[in-house]
């Protein structure tokens, strides 16, 4: 009996060392924090702030860890940086699990994400498309991965890298959301991006892949139209002008009409034959429309003296001016 109850307690006793020791391990005491924040995160009926909690809880943990075996756990304890919202600390974290391990995907990626956060998008996008060939598939998911005000930033700085003559980075930005995501406003997005860069029949086939998309997308519909125009195929943009009027929800809506105007008052009279009730229905709909309440001015000022005599006018037209 007295044997028995030796054997009982022994095995209790190594189980409680263990657990003691377990507890003073720095290392085990950052994963098991990091598990529970795991866990935490997973939970339907848990809130933001007791998700962060939960992961500031687990980075406390990390930074208790000796820097001597801090190494293997880099990735993690970044992440948990990431998510209590130290995005700097999280940024730094990232740095040094990559100079460990440049081929970890995972960080290579949250990297490009935390430094968008930070609201470095021209560095972000600068160090996609530096390994855009070493880490395809991780520059994919930050892309794509991408929402909101961050998508907003990566679009913005794109717009800025083309109008300041960085083209290979701007355009790099745009065909990669146009390809990995494939919406509508994406593939416009780079087919405006073509078109500013004058590669007229890339800009068009865009659009036009764009318009399978959305069939009933009347900006592209209308953004179609000014490549064609640019193209020097007036016809084509005619059509394609007048398609975007035509699938408007309600009369006014889109910019069609504006441009069927400019090409009427441009000598293409076929193209608006009514500039005058067409931009009247415009303005209506959309009072700050500025060209196209300058257009239907001229178109009133022309209806009432003629042709030839509101030529006259225009020359000194204030609103022109402006």
């Amino acid at each position: 009996m007295t044997r028995w109850a030796g054997t009982w307690r022994v095995p209790a006793l190594a189980v409680a060392l263990a657990a003691a020791a377990a507890a003073q391990d720095p290392l085990a005491a950052f994963d098991r924090e990091y598990a529970a924040a795991s866990a935490a995160d997973s939970r339907d009926d848990l809130d933001e702030s007791a998700r962060r909690e939960a992961y500031r809880r687990a980075l406390h943990a990390f930074l208790r860890v000796p820097a001597a075996l801090a190494a293997p756990r880099l990735p993690a304890a970044g992440y948990a940086a990431e998510r209590a919202g130290d995005l700097r600390l999280a940024a730094q974290l990232y740095a040094s699990a990559a100079e460990r391990d440049p081929r970890d995907a995972f960080v290579v990626e949250a990297a490009l994400r935390v430094s968008l956060a930070m609201g470095d998008a021209r560095g972000a996008l600068a160090r996609a498309h530096a390994q855009r060939h070493a880490h395809p598939a991780a520059v994919r998911a930050f892309l794509l991965a991408a929402s909101g005000a961050a998508y907003g930033a990566l679009l913005e700085e794109a717009g800025r890298c083309l109008r300041s003559g960085d083209t290979a980075l701007g355009l790099f930005a745009l065909e990669s959301l146009a390809d990995g995501r494939g919406s509508s406003a994406d593939l416009c997005n780079h087919a405006l991006a073509l078109r500013f860069l004058g590669r007229l029949d890339e800009s068009i086939a865009r659009y036009r892949t764009a318009l399978e998309r959305e069939p009933d997308d009347v900006i592209a519909w209308n953004d179609l139209g000014l490549a064609e125009l640019a193209a020097g195929r007036r016809a084509v943009a005619l059509e394609a002008f007048r398609t975007s009027v035509a699938r408007e929800p309600r009369p006014g809506d889109g910019p069609g009409t504006t441009n069927l105007a400019l090409l009427a008052r441009g000598g293409l009279r076929e193209a608006l034959p009514e500039p005058l009730v067409a931009l009247r229905a415009l303005v209506a709909q959309r009072p700050n429309a500025e060209l196209a309440r300058w257009l239907w001015l001229d178109a009133v000022l022309e209806s009432r003296l003629g042709p030839a005599d509101a030529s006259a006018q225009r020359h000194d037209s204030p609103a022109r001016a402006r």
